[in-house]
This record gives C-alpha cells, sequence and structure tokens, in this order.
C-alpha cells in the first residue's frame, strides 16, 4: 500500500473516531437522550427495534473484525445485506401495525417526562403521534415561555427563577382527551 494511502486511511479512522468520542460525550452529559432507543415512548419493549440494533451491530462488528485482520476491505455478502434489510423491515411493518391497530383512538408520548433547568435554559420535547392530528401544548403554572411548531415545543425557564417551581408542559391531541405530560424543574 502507498505511503499517502496509509496517511488516508488513518486520517479518516482518526476523524470518524473523534466523530465517535464527540457523540458518547453528548450521551454522558445528556444532551442526546437514549432513553427510547429500545422502548416505546408508552414505556414498553420494542422487540423489533431490539432486533434492528443487534443485526446492525452484529454486522458491524464482523465487517471490522474482518476488516482488521484480513488487512482489506471485505466484500459484503448479499445475505448479509438481505438480512439487514429484512430486520429493517420489520421494524417498519411493526410500527405500521402498532398505528393501525387497536380501536383506532390516537395515543400521544412525549420523549422526556421530567427535566431540570435553571434561569434563562430551554428544554426541547417531542410528541410521537400515532395519527395525523393536531397536537396542542400548553403549560402551567404561567411561569416562562413554551414555544411550539407541530409535535416539537421548546420551554424556557425564567430569566430570574423567582422561586422553586414544577412546570408541567402538556401535549394533547386535538379533540381527543388523551395527553402526555412533563415535568420541568425550575431552581
Amino acid at each position: 500500500m502507498s505511503p499517502l494511502a496509509t496517511v488516508i486511511g488513518w486520517s479518516l479512522v482518526i476523524i470518524v473516531d473523534l466523530l465517535a468520542l464527540a457523540v458518547l460525550a453528548q450521551i454522558f452529559l445528556g444532551k442526546i437522550d437514549l432513553s427510547l432507543l429500545l422502548s416505546e415512548p408508552g414505556g414498553g419493549a420494542s422487540l423489533s427495534r431490539f432486533q434492528l440494533l443487534v443485526f446492525t451491530f452484529l454486522v458491524g462488528f464482523s465487517l471490522f473484525w474482518v476488516t482488521i485482520y484480513g488487512n482489506r476491505l471485505p466484500e459484503i455478502p448479499n445475505g448479509m445485506l438481505s438480512l439487514l434489510g429484512i430486520s429493517a423491515s420489520t421494524y417498519a411493518v411493526s410500527k405500521g401495525i402498532q398505528m393501525t391497530a387497536g380501536d383506532g383512538k390516537a395515543v400521544i408520548a412525549l420523549d422526556r417526562t421530567q427535566g431540570l433547568l435553571t434561569a434563562g435554559q430551554a428544554i426541547t420535547l417531542t410528541a410521537a403521534v400515532n395519527s395525523t392530528s393536531q397536537v396542542l401544548w400548553s403549560y402551567t403554572p404561567p411561569v416562562g415561555s413554551l414555544s411550539f411548531s407541530g409535535n416539537q415545543a421548546t420551554y424556557t425557564a425564567p430569566n430570574p427563577v423567582a422561586a422553586p417551581t414544577t412546570v408541567t408542559v402538556t401535549a394533547s391531541i386535538q379533540g381527543t382527551g388523551d395527553s402526555a405530560s412533563a415535568a420541568i424543574q425550575l431552581s
């Protein structure tokens, strides 16, 4: 292998490693929320998400292992690509079934149910809805501000915070009684 190719290869490895470290740091600092990685918005476990995650890591680690010990990029077999495609399709089909199953009632869930803010800080909430209904946002007590667009809302704490308070941000589906709330602690 030429020295230029080696330098380019190692440079790419270092860049990818630095990106991975940056993502891990964001996860560790709580800026990337992984709470719904393997669970549904309602809190239950998701077998289809777990299957997709396991197959993706299995294929990724297998290719990594073959590349490291073979000193070359391997040909990716069609069977391996088919397994990943089947896994992703299973997840997509299960989501489709979940959205149409049951009594047709719209369901809503928030990506987080609590938060802690100090003066002037903001938190963004996302509502997962199994219908095309409009999401209505509200908050009580009327301390701070709430801006929203569609399924996302950003609550901003007042500056200064007069006293420790719990603000409840609620997302509800228009025309139904279904709602989900998040408790935001102000300190």
